[in-house]
């Protein structure tokens, strides 16, 4: 269909649409970067030229990833507010977002909690579709978003801390 045309290469195909909406993969796929950040193997890399030998692509993903990849835990699925609460909220974390700048997440909640939000994180959000609205393949973004439409449905607001989720 019309909406389907997104390109096919292997970086759409196994990165941007096989990894990146789906942050368990996404984590696993990371986790031999970590232990390169964690053991200074990245920069011997950079500093011999051996990141020449990736395709270009994934050595830019490489130059992307922040500093220390986050170690904090999932947030949990419910954070009450505190003090007198005044709205009832959640909070859309985003997939790349979750696994590579996890501790925003826990930061943007915990002032929603002291600004009397009672956060809900649901379980069953899923990626906001924009990796695959931009390439081109609309169909399977707008099933994206209307599985996040019943995901939020019963809360005051969504709050949105991604730039690129918020705008999708």
């Amino acid at each position: 269909s019309d909406g389907d045309r997104a390109p096919h290469d292997w970086f759409h195909k196994y990165v941007l649409f096989g990894l990146f909406p789906h942050p368990k993969r996404l984590r696993w796929a990371l986790l031999p970067a970590k232990l390169a950040q964690r053991f200074g193997i990245l920069r011997g890399m950079e500093k011999l030229g051996l990141m020449r030998m990736l395709p270009q692509r994934l050595r830019q993903l490489v130059y992307t990833l922040p500093e220390k990849l986050p170690s904090e835990p999932p947030l949990p699925e419910f954070l009450p507010a505190i003090g007198r609460r005044r709205a009832r909220v959640a909070l859309f974390t985003g997939c790349v977002n979750d696994v590579m700048f996890r501790n925003t997440n826990w930061a943007t909640a915990r002032v929603l909690q002291k600004n009397g939000c009672d956060v809900l994180v649901p379980r069953d959000q899923a990626c906001c579709g924009a990796i695959h609205f931009h390439a081109g393949a609309s169909d399977p973004a707008r099933r994206l978003v209307d599985a996040n439409v019943k995901s939020f449905a019963e809360v005051d607001r969504v709050i949105v801390n991604v730039a690129g989720c918020g705008a999708m």
